[in-house]
């Protein structure tokens, strides 16, 4: 009696393997991609109350201070956004914002969607004012495959999944 394996039984055994493996391969990447908006829509609510916090304590630019702070700007783009202080021109009266700001970029794959035309733009005011926003803001980020979470930020400033 011979003892070990056929050709045959080695070509399934592999053959199994491989599918296994492949399985593995594109659930991977699938999860790869939910974690990409998962820490996608965690930066941006965290920076978001990092705007509002800063905003409420009416924290002023340093690198030129200003009288008439008006609180932080956050822009919305279709694959980043910008928040940074704001304060009112002496000249114009109009808002102008500051090269010290914060911008992120959302990771490959990422894209946002909001209510209205992109860039979006509102405004955290000072001392516990709320915002410039005249409606709750939803803010979808979606990837490629089209897994989407969502952020709303309320007329308050409250920033919630």
């Amino acid at each position: 009696m011979k003892r070990g394996f056929t050709f045959i039984e080695l070509i399934v055994v592999i053959g199994i393997i491989l599918v296994i493996t492949g399985v593995v391969v594109v659930n991977y990447n699938s999860y790869n991609d939910r974690q990409r908006v998962v820490q996608s829509i965690a930066n941006l609510k965290s920076d978001l109350r990092f705007a509002q916090t800063q905003a409420q304590g009416g924290k002023r630019p340093t690198s030129n201070p200003c009288d008439d702070f008006v609180g932080y700007s956050v822009t919305l783009n279709t694959g980043s956004y910008t928040i940074s202080p704001s304060c009112l021109d002496t000249v114009d009266g109009n808002p102008y914002t500051y090269t010290e700001s914060l911008t992120r970029s959302f990771m490959p794959g990422v894209s946002m969607t909001v209510p209205s035309s992109i860039p979006y733009q509102f405004l955290y005011y000072p001392l516990t004012r709320g915002t410039s926003l005249t409606d709750i803001l939803t803010v979808t980020l979606e990837n490629i495959s089209g897994y989407e979470k969502s952020v709303t930020v309320s007329t308050s400033g409250i920033v919630s999944e």
